[in-house]
């Protein structure tokens, strides 16, 4: 799987939690923004930092979400 594909599929995933403003996506955009504040990434990269993080919760990601998550 190539690395816009990974990207497109963390991206739906947020986007699917997003949709329905479930716990799950409030704890992975809290998460995120922590992430992202400590680790100085762009807004741009939320949506993928957020479906990266919910993969990981949801335990689909192993240790590719993580690699997702610090591009």
């Amino acid at each position: 799987m190539s690395q816009s594909q990974r990207y497109a599929r963390v991206e739906a995933l947020d986007r699917v939690f997003a949709s329905q403003n479930s716990e799950d996506w409030q704890t992975a955009n809290q998460t995120a923004k922590q992430f992202m504040d400590k680790a100085q990434v762009d807004a741009a990269h939320a949506s993928k930092v957020r479906g990266s993080i919910l993969a990981q919760m949801m335990g689909q990601a192993g240790a590719e979400g993580t690699v997702i998550a610090k591009s």
